[in-house]
């Protein structure tokens, strides 16, 4: 229920759509409205971060929440077969992984995933990952490109806290071609 006289803002989503933002005010009477709000569709060189995909530290072994983002990810590309996708990984800076440790979760013991290297290879396993995930779910491995970054694309330079490390520690998805369709372009809403 919206309150009189006040202003809201609404972000709408949806994968593989740019995000919109809509503000709008009430008035001193209250009734109902219906807005159709049409979202630009992501287009040729455009990206986006898959923020919803976690690993464990220092290693290439997913946690179980992030499968859902996947699927997503999975449902549209098998809708709109015309796009090519790059699939990036990075990762806070370029220091070498000496050592992972097997990792628990739930009282079940994570072995895959483990790694000793560098970070620019390990995000090239991280993109590698969910590039076979892709494959899995049937879409198409030549329309799929795969690249670790490492550390080279960082959106903090010198995070100054875990927060910021971790949103360098990401795996972002750019459009790298876009064929036209004959039919409209089909999303899941987040």
């Amino acid at each position: 229920i919206l309150k009189k006289n006040t202003t809201y803002q609404i972000t709408f989503s949806a994968f593989g759509y740019q995000n919109k933002t809509v503000t709008f005010s009430t008035t001193d009477s209250l009734g109902s409205f219906t807005q159709d709000i049409l979202l630009p569709l992501l287009k040729e060189g455009d990206d986006f971060v898959m923020d919803k995909i976690y690993f464990y530290p220092n290693t290439y072994a997913m946690k179980s929440g992030s499968l859902s983002q996947i699927g997503q990810l999975a449902t549209y590309l098998n809708a709109n077969p015309g796009i090519k996708i790059e699939i990036q990984g990075h990762t806070s800076g370029n220091k070498r992984i000496k050592k992972s440790y097997a990792i628990t979760e739930d009282s079940v013991l994570v072995r895959e995933g483990r790694f000793r290297g560098s970070a620019r290879k390990l995000s090239q396993y991280r993109a590698d990952l969910i590039k076979k995930y892709m494959a899995e779910k049937g879409v198409s491995q030549n329309r799929l490109v795969a690249n670790g970054y490492g550390g080279s694309k960082m959106i903090y330079l010198d995070p100054k806290d875990q927060e910021e490390a971790n949103k360098n520690i990401r795996v972002s998805v750019q459009i790298l071609s876009q064929e036209e369709n004959n039919f409209p372009v089909s999303t899941m809403a987040k």
